[in-house]
């Protein structure tokens, strides 16, 4: 799989995110594509980040760092349903949705732009040097 593939699949999920959850917002019928969209990117997303994740390893400790990136992501998740669970007894699971989904959406905009969170393997530009090479060149 090739890092403008990764970069892509990790890129568009910002936008998409960002309208479902921001959807909910304006019905609360859009909730259910909502969470269905968050599961079906998670089946999509999890083989990418793997893929990502064994084209940069060696293989020595492979293993053992796709167990720990899974293990992060799964205290993230509990940590993330835990405080969520209660911000939403308090405020209301239809009026918190749309905020936090936007909220994530922006932050990941946010952490696209300033970071390079897709990274080239090594001898190879990543998709964002390449993206402001051709920004530079442009100005020129």
């Amino acid at each position: 799989m090739t890092d403008s593939v990764v970069a892509g699949v990790f890129l568009l999920l910002v936008p998409v995110y960002g309208l479902a959850y921001g959807s909910v917002a304006v019905t609360s019928l859009a909730v259910v594509p909502a969470l269905f969209l968050n599961r079906s990117v998670q089946t999509v997303v999890r083989p990418v980040r793997n893929q990502y994740l064994n084209d940069r390893l060696d293989d020595v400790g492979r293993a053992t760092v796709l167990s720990g990136v899974s293990m992060v992501v799964s205290l993230a998740g509990v940590a993330a349903n835990l405080s969520g669970g209660r911000l939403a007894q308090t405020v209301g699971p239809l009026r918190l949705l749309p905020w936090v989904g936007v909220g994530v959406a922006v932050v990941a905009a946010v952490l696209w732009v300033l970071t390079s969170p897709v990274r080239a393997r090594e001898g190879t530009a990543s998709h964002a040097d390449r993206l402001l090479a051709d920004v530079s060149l442009s100005d020129d």
